[in-house]
């Protein structure tokens, strides 16, 4: 979950795991821990630590839910959802569960030039290009300076030279 934001929301391209990661991971923890504790050995990891450091401490925001989103009622114990959003960001910082990483995630010029490069991405059905990086650029301080305007986004991508100019599939 914590990949979704960092990968979706900030734009952030994060690579693939290792050949042998889930047999590394398993061999981390002993059986039975918690996926907080499988988390903490896999960002004290030399190796695995450096990318699970973007992802895992956004993620455990969502310790509350389930897999597939559902609220998970506690069996008396208190559910730790402090997580934190790790350096290179504009959001960097500690944050306590879902709906104060929405608000501060709301209000990021990261989340809002993603936001950007993803309405680019969809409309043109393709990665950007490195000439493409100024139109989103120009794209993204648009939206801000418009309060976040919707058909702002839609009329800066209509107008740019790669929707333009592109050709039919």
């Amino acid at each position: 979950r914590g990949k979704f934001v960092r990968v979706n929301l900030l734009c952030v391209d994060i690579e693939p795991p290792p050949p042998g990661a889930q047999e590394e991971q398993n061999a981390l923890t002993p059986q039975g821990s918690t996926i907080r504790e499988q988390a903490q050995a896999r960002l004290d990891h030399q190796v695995c630590g450096g990318c699970h450091r973007l992802m895992d401490p956004i993620g455990f925001g969502f310790s509350a839910f389930d897999g597939a989103g559902r609220y998970l009622p506690g069996t008396g114990a208190q559910v730790d959802t402090t997580g934190n959003i790790q350096p290179p960001s504009d959001l960097s910082g500690e944050f306590h569960g879902v709906r104060e990483l929405g608000e501060r995630l709301v209000g990021g010029t990261e989340v809002q030039a993603c936001f950007a490069k993803q309405w680019i991405r969809y409309t043109l059905g393709k990665r950007e290009t490195v000439a493409e990086e100024c139109s989103i650029d120009s794209i993204a301080e648009s939206m801000a300076e418009q309060s976040l305007s919707m058909t702002d986004l839609f009329a800066g991508v209509a107008a740019t030279r790669a929707f333009v100019t592109r050709a039919d599939s």
